[in-house]
This record gives structure tokens, C-alpha cells and sequence, in this order.
């Protein structure tokens, strides 16, 4: 009998148009694999309730904002990054205070004074005084923070023997919308951001859950551990070069991961006095990830290419023989 499928067929009498596979049509190719898609992500989904809790608890990543404590003060050199902000700190808070205490102290004097009296006028200082540390946080975090905290980062890697990827990362064009292009997109996205403003939504959870004693606080760091997470390795995904398309993709796969994460670097940003030190700590926390993540991704590498090296000299070898 012949080895070859034409032949075997010829054998056993087969019909000639049983001989080749039914070719199945572009659309029904297509239905099949966005079935496939949905299946697997439906499997996914159902699996999530289980395998996120065990990515948190055996990946691991939960120690690394510990571990940026004690890197971050073992390593002096590191301190400039936190110092470096306290000058401009002090004085973008210090002109928030002076712009809000003008702008709404008097308005919030007189409501104050009409529902509580003379104490009302006490009341009212305090008011301002915690709408103006919320002003100033927000713009220290948007403003200020993001330059140092990006060069900690770099110094990090640069220091772990990483320096290569910084500085791919640093050459990198980055190709960003022209302006009509991001005016366009946010005209188009407007009126589902007033219809659904989703932001607007979590913010407001987020403010009250902060009245609630205790436990409103935890829920808070709980809400924000999977952004917290994502957001620590952002300078990490510049440096790679990453899109929005990986970025998510790497998001989906390490979802215990950063959530294990971003909880304990909330619970330390939640210390009253230190959350500034914590923020750096947090941060070289997530370089030393990210070092421990890249380390990983070069053994992987090295044993793929010893892997393929030893079957190419094995192949070479039973050729000589032969």
C-alpha cells in the first residue's frame, strides 16, 4: 500500500469527492471563530471569581510595595526624587489655600452662619480648609508628581542593569493625534461623557464612602487597588513601547496580580503624615516588578534559544553521522 493520502484512498475505494476535506465558506469560517471568541471568554468570565484570588495570593505581588520600603531607604540616592517635590508642593498648596479661602470662604461663612450661628463661622474654616487639601492634592498628583516619579523609575531600572530598555524607551518616537484629531474624538465622546459621566459616578462613591467611619475607607482602597495596580507599571508600558490594545491585554492577564498590588500600596498611601513617602515607596515597589517581570522574560528567552540551539547542533550532529 502507498504512503501517500492519494493512494490510500485509491486503496479502499474511496469516492473521489470524499477524497479531500469539505472546504467550509469565509462566512461560516467567520461565525465559527467569533463563536470560539465568545466561548472563551464566556469561560473566561467564569472562571475570574476564582483564579483572580489565587493570582493575588501566589503571585506574589502584594510584597513588592514592601519591599519599594526598603529599597527606597536603603538607597539614599533615591530621597532627591521625594525632596525635589517639596518646594513646589508648599507653594502650589500654600496658593490654593489663598485662592480658595478668598473665593468660596465668604459664601460658605454666611450658609454656615445662617444654619449654625456664630460657630458656624469656625465650621466654615474647616470646610474650606478640606476642600482646599482636596484641590491641592489633585493638583500635586496631576501636576507635579508624574516628573519625578517617572525619573525614580528609570533611575531603578537604569540601576538593576536595565539601563537598555530606559534608554529604547527614552529614543522611542512616540507618535501622539494631531489636535483636530483629539478635538474630533472629544466632540464625538461628549455627549455620551454627559449622558454616562461614569467619572462623575465613582467620584461621588468614592466621597461618601469616605464619611462612613472605618469601614468606608477600606471599601475606598478596595475600589481603587485595580486601578492603583494598572497605573504603578504605566511608565513601564511607555518604556516598552506599548498600545492601548497591549496594554489592556496585559491588564486582563495579571488582574490578581495588580489588584494584590494595588492593595497594599493603597492601605500604605492611607497612613496619615506618610502618604507622600508611601507614593515613592509604591512606585520603586513597582520597578523592582517591573525588574523582576523583564529578568523573567530574558531566562525565558535564553532557555528558548539554548533549547533551539541544542536541537540545531543535535540535527547537525546526525547529519555528520549519516
Amino acid at each position: 500500500m502507498s504512503n501517500s493520502k492519494t493512494e490510500l484512498f485509491q486503496d479502499l475505494n474511496v469516492p473521489k469527492e470524499l477524497r479531500q476535506p469539505k472546504q467550509e465558506s469565509v462566512a461560516t469560517t467567520k461565525v465559527r471563530m467569533i463563536l470560539d471568541t465568545f466561548n472563551g471568554r464566556l469561560l473566561e468570565l467564569s472562571f475570574r471569581p476564582v483564579v483572580i484570588p489565587l493570582r493575588l495570593v501566589f503571585s506574589g505581588t502584594f510584597m513588592y510595595p514592601l519591599l519599594g520600603v526598603t529599597y527606597f531607604i536603603s538607597h539614599p540616592v533615591l530621597w532627591s526624587y521625594l525632596f525635589s517635590l517639596i518646594l513646589p508642593q508648599l507653594m502650589m498648596t500654600s496658593l490654593v489655600y489663598v485662592i480658595v479661602f478668598i473665593a468660596i470662604y465668604p459664601l460658605q461663612a454666611v450658609f454656615s452662619f445662617f444654619f449654625n450661628g456664630p460657630i458656624g463661622l469656625i465650621t466654615a474654616i474647616f470646610a474650606v480648609l478640606q476642600i482646599g487639601a482636596l484641590i491641592s492634592n489633585w493638583m500635586v498628583t496631576w501636576l507635579i508628581l508624574p516628573v519625578p516619579l517617572n525619573m525614580m523609575f528609570d533611575a531603578i531600572l537604569t540601576n538593576e542593569g536595565l539601563d537598555e530598555i530606559v534608554l529604547r524607551g527614552k529614543l522611542r518616537r512616540i507618535v501622539r493625534p494631531s489636535f483636530p484629531v483629539r478635538v474630533r474624538k472629544a466632540i464625538w465622546t461628549l455627549p455620551i461623557q454627559i449622558l454616562f459621566p461614569i467619572w462623575l459616578y465613582r467620584s461621588l462613591l468614592i466621597v461618601a464612602l469616605n464619611f462612613i467611619p472605618v469601614i468606608g475607607p477600606i471599601l475606598v482602597v478596595i475600589i481603587q487597588a485595580p486601578s492603583k495596580g494598572y497605573k504603578s507599571h504605566q511608565r513601564y508600558f511607555d518604556l516598552k513601547g506599548l498600545d492601548t490594545r497591549q496594554i489592556n491585554a496585559v491588564i486582563r492577564s495579571k488582574k490578581g496580580e495588580y489588584l494584590g498590588f494595588g492593595l497594599v500600596a493603597g492601605l500604605l498611601e492611607t497612613v496619615p503624615f506618610l502618604s507622600m513617602f508611601f507614593i515613592f515607596s509604591n512606585m520603586t515597589g513597582a520597578s523592582l516588578w517591573a525588574v523582576s517581570l523583564e529578568n523573567r522574560i530574558a531566562n525565558e528567552q535564553y532557555i528558548g534559544n539554548t533549547r533551539a540551539l541544542g536541537k540545531a547542533r543535535g540535527r547537525a550532529l546526525i547529519n555528520a553521522i549519516d
